[in-house]
């Protein structure tokens, strides 16, 4: 899909023109802008004309397809000659702009050929070490968002990002939650915002129990959208990581952390009913397949 949006949905002059400087940059070395993270899910919600959500964002996350890491060091020699400054973390970039009057945080995340066992570990060290499992089978279903005719971004759509937000908190969750707060808010707002968006509901969201919930509408949703992107390989990986929370049960990080951010009475069964609906459609994708 294509959208086109003006620079006024971004509320953020200081980002556009980051965005504007790293577009430019990308398309000299013929590299598409893959953005991530929370101002993807924010312009998705724009687009969606869904409420914002309470985590805006205030930095750029975004992907950049890569044949080896000697491409990556031209990116940077490349950044670093408009107006861009290095971070101390190996993927972080600054844009400080020609006038020295901005100064976006940006991380950079590499995916594609220079993966080793679908991760990106960092030379010389291999450090850090982030898993990319995902961004091939999201990328390729990347929406294509224009800005004011003038910057063209890739994308990836609510179920993708849901899923890299998963792919995030599998990978790190020992360390930080933080990855849940957005999967939990894409799940709440998915099926609200795909209906009002005059989105066909699928047969499985339709074909729901009377406890039916917007909670239990997204996941299921989103779980149909996996099943068709997801390699056979991906989405049995999935499945089984989202199944061994269902079974944890009380004892299950993912529920836990999930539903002490839902309100209401009976989050915890909540929240897992709603997984529950996910991975039955997920394993509906398997058979299906395996047919």
């Amino acid at each position: 899909m294509e959208y086109k949006i003006t620079r006024d949905t971004l509320q953020n002059n200081l980002l556009y023109d980051t965005l504007e400087a790293l577009s430019r940059v990308m398309k000299g070395l013929q590299l598409d802008v893959y953005v991530v993270g929370a101002l993807a899910r924010d312009i998705a919600m724009e687009i969606l004309k869904m409420p914002p959500s309470p985590r805006r964002t205030v930095d750029l996350d975004v992907a950049i397809a890569l044949k080896d890491w000697s491409q990556f060091d031209l990116l940077k020699k490349h950044l670093l000659g408009n107006h861009f400054i290095k971070g101390k973390p190996k993927q972080r970039f600054y844009y400080k702009g020609a006038a020295g009057n901005n100064d976006y945080e940006i991380d950079i995340v590499p995916f594609g050929e220079l993966e080793a066992d679908e991760k990106v570990a960092w030379p010389p060290e291999g450090n850090p070490e982030m898993s990319v499992k995902c961004f091939k089978d999201v990328m390729s279903i990347a929406d294509t968002v224009i800005i004011d005719d003038a910057i063209t971004i890739k994308m990836a759509p609510l179920s993708g990002q849901f899923l890299i937000k998963f792919d995030t908190w599998l990978d790190r969750h020992l360390l930080t939650d933080k990855d849940v707060a957005d999967m939990l808010y894409i799940m709440d707002n998915f099926y609200l915002a795909y209906v009002s968006f005059k989105q066909p509901i699928p047969n499985e969201v339709q074909d729901t129990s009377e406890n039916f919930d917007l909670l239990t509408g997204g996941a299921r949703w989103i779980a149909c959208e996996m099943r068709d992107f997801l390699t056979k390989e991906h989405l049995r990986f999935y499945t089984d990581q989202l199944q061994e929370q269902i079974e944890l049960d009380e004892s299950s990080p993912l529920i836990n952390s999930m539903s002490s951010r839902y309100s209401g009475s009976g989050a915890h069964q909540i929240v897992r009913n709603a997984l529950i609906g996910m991975v039955e459609v997920l394993k509906k994708g398997e058979s299906d397949e395996d047919r």
